[in-house]
């Protein structure tokens, strides 16, 4: 009898212990998942920073296009408005030098 009390308690005992060692794993596992969700989470947090990041860069340098070819635009209107004057200032010249060319 006293060997079937200790067979019992052993069981009980072992049963006790399988029991806390789930709750453990259990509590691992949700530990192990929530640590997951977090990597995941700041993992997308830096994949919209990055996007985000590469967003602005491509913004930027599309404006700085933008500025360099509206420069552009203004230097060749000026350099055209150059070449006009030039080309009066030819054709002025040319005019008063008809005028003083002696007719033989």
């Amino acid at each position: 009898k006293e060997r079937r009390d200790q067979h019992a308690k052993t069981k009980e005992m072992r049963a006790e212990e399988k029991h806390q060692q789930e709750a453990i794993d259990r509590l691992l596992v949700q530990r192990a998942a929530r640590e997951l969700d977090q990597e995941y989470d700041k993992m997308c947090e830096q994949k919209r920073d990055k996007m985000e990041a590469n967003l602005k860069l491509v913004h930027s340098m599309q404006e700085d296009q933008r500025q360099k070819n509206e420069q552009r635009k203004l230097q060749v209107e000026e350099e055209l408005r150059k070449v006009r004057e030039y080309h009066q200032l030819l054709q002025e010249q040319q005019v008063r030098n008809q005028r003083h060319i002696p007719q033989l």
